[in-house]
């Protein structure tokens, strides 16, 4: 139950269990929203951080998301802490999911000031956007959590879009070893430049020890295209932007959502890492990222719109 997680990260004491408490403190958060997360880790001593403009924290709990309109507040649908005191593959075949969103990015830093919905909105095309210094930051500061996820994550996934596989490398440096893959149907919705993709041999470059078989292979067209450029209709009525980009429409994007959930269930590995964007992750949780928060939940706490 969510009052034994709280016991539990209540006793933890001294250094070594510094990473484990941001654990339990991130299943906490599921459970009963930030409030008891936060009283849980003062209670055991320890600063409650996030990712910040002065670089890593000690170490990363993941805030709980901010409503800013649209679904409703707390617990979101990945809460199945509430009903287990942790995340234990207990002979079952559960599937532990460790969720994380791309720390902050330079297309974050022009929306924060530029309204994409404004009728002067001006596209910066910034092609497959890249983290800023901060956005490094916040993803280093997650290393210390990841190497003592529970479950251990048996294969790190990550869109193909520079700016989560840049994550998922600096967020899990102490995962030695781990499989490191690429999935074409975890990248954003195409909304602007910055969710354009680049040439499998270009990504494979920057990434040697990252798998792009299945990205070449099964999602790329002959040119090397994986994301969605538009159908040259417009069937599903795509908006095209001053930019030339063409908006990936909702209901296609939904669809691939659904191919995503399918995916993952067909895949042996029982705990999985994957790191993403807001609009996969919101579509399937109903939660707000934060850049760089992580949540661990179970595949079937996912839905899709």
């Amino acid at each position: 139950s969510a009052n034994t997680l709280e016991r539990r990260a209540t006793d933890m004491r001294g250094a070594a269990s510094t990473a484990r408490l941001a654990s339990y403190v991130t299943r906490l958060t599921l459970a009963r929203g930030v409030g008891s997360a936060t009283n849980a880790a003062r209670g055991a001593g320890r600063a409650v951080a996030g990712p910040s403009a002065m670089g890593a924290p000690l170490y990363y709990v993941p805030p709980h998301r901010r409503v800013t309109g649209g679904r409703s507040s707390p617990p979101p649908r990945a809460s199945s802490a509430s009903s287990s005191a942790a995340f234990k593959l207990n002979g079952d075949d559960r599937k532990i999911l460790h969720l994380v969103r791309h720390g902050r990015t330079e297309m974050n830093e022009y929306l924060a000031s530029n309204r994409w919905d404004a009728s002067d909105f001006v596209d910066p095309l910034l092609y497959d956007t890249r983290l800023t210094k901060k956005g490094a930051a916040q993803a280093e500061s997650l290393a210390p959590v990841t190497r003592f996820l529970d479950p251990k994550p048996e294969v790190l996934i990550a869109s193909p879009l520079h700016r989560a596989m840049t994550t998922a490398d600096l967020a899990f440096t102490g995962c030695e070893g781990i499989r490191k893959e690429t999935c074409a149907l975890m990248r954003e919705r195409v909304f602007h430049a910055s969710d354009v993709g680049r040439h499998p041999d270009a990504i494979e470059a920057d990434f040697p020890d990252w798998c792009v078989k299945a990205l070449r292979e099964e999602h790329a067209d002959a040119n090397g295209v994986w994301w969605y450029a538009g159908d040259g209709g417009d069937r599903l009525g795509t908006a095209v932007s001053a930019s030339g980009v063409a908006r990936e429409p909702v209901e296609q994007f939904e669809r691939r959502m659904g191919e995503l959930v399918r995916w993952i269930e067909s895949r042996p590995e029982r705990s999985i890492a994957m790191v993403a964007h807001w609009g996969v992750w919101y579509s399937l949780t109903g939660r707000e990222f934060e850049n760089c928060e992580l949540v661990t939940c179970e595949l079937g706490d996912l839905r899709v719109g």
